[in-house]
């Protein structure tokens, strides 16, 4: 018997080979698409991971400079404390130098009122600065 004789028998060889030839294309297309997917999700990973880099030095670069900027900070504020405080010293040892002279002024006037009230008994005279002119004799 030959093949080529049978009724239907080319068209089924036909039907055959193009559902293969479909099957293998379908196949080749569904590889290609993962693939594909697989590359572009390599890319996504590569590009994640270099924004993950680029955020972890910048994070890393902002925080070394807040670290730096409180430090300046903090020795500012120190020294300008220790300023203020020897600016409150200056004024204090000021101040109590200005009180040991307005005392010392205080004792110096009351010597020369004793004296000059002495020298008033002394004479029998009202003293030259009495600020009271009824007691004036």
């Amino acid at each position: 018997m030959v093949v080529g004789s049978v009724p239907g028998f080319h068209s089924k060889k036909g039907e055959a080979l193009a559902r293969v030839n479909r099957d293998k294309t379908e196949a080749y297309i569904k590889a290609w698409e993962a693939t594909q997917k697989a590359n572009s999700n390599n890319r996504f990973e590569k590009a994640l991971a270099k924004i993950q880099a680029w955020e972890t030095s910048k994070q890393a670069s902002v925080e070394a400079s807040m670290r730096h900027s409180e430090q300046n900070l903090e020795k500012r504020r120190a020294s300008t404390l220790e300023s203020k405080r020897n600016e409150i010293a200056n004024i204090r040892r000021l101040a109590l130098g200005k009180r040991a002279r307005a005392q010392a002024r205080r004792q110096q006037e009351f010597v020369g009122i004793e004296e000059e009230s002495r020298r008033s008994l002394l004479e029998g005279r009202s003293p030259k600065t009495c600020y009271m002119p009824c007691f004036d004799m």
